[in-house]
């Protein structure tokens, strides 16, 4: 997609091999400190992620960010993003496969529907995986099994 501007950070083990498909419409920053990462993050139309992971924190900073996510609809992914197919309070768009060809139908797809997924939908929908909403939830959960207080 040669009229799509892409950005790249991170330093991880496909730096290499996305060195050697880079051309003029994608710009590789490497690692960046948080400070950068979440100022991108904030301004990224969209935010891609196509790794299969068992829960994958990334996404859900992108929706907290207010920035929705076009992931690989597999994994914690599933999880963590709302299809935009699934819901009326969507943050994002799945990929199907982990082909091109997929990333290229979730695109167009985003591009056709984007008006439907909202900041505050995603905000929302990160808030769910908060540390206090695991602490409280937690603590409620062992209360409930026993006679437990937990500090």
């Amino acid at each position: 997609m040669p009229n799509k501007k892409l950005i790249i950070i991170g330093d991880g083990s496909q730096m290499q091999k996305f060195k050697k498909l880079a051309n003029e419409n994608i710009t590789l920053k490497g690692h960046l400190p948080r400070v950068e990462v979440i100022k991108y993050m904030s301004r990224a139309k969209v935010f891609v992620f196509m790794p299969k992971e068992d829960f994958g924190i990334v996404p859900i900073e992108a929706q907290a960010c207010g920035t929705p996510v076009i992931a690989y609809g597999r994994g914690g992914a599933a999880e963590t993003v709302v299809d935009i197919n699934d819901s009326k309070t969507p943050t994002g768009v799945f990929v199907k496969e982990q082909k091109s060809s997929s990333l290229i139908q979730a695109v167009i797809e985003f591009e056709k529907n984007k008006s439907l997924i909202k900041p505050e939908y995603c905000l929302k929908n990160a808030k769910k995986f908060s540390v206090q909403r695991f602490k409280q939830e937690f603590k409620a959960l062992i209360e409930k099994k026993g006679n437990y207080e937990i500090l």
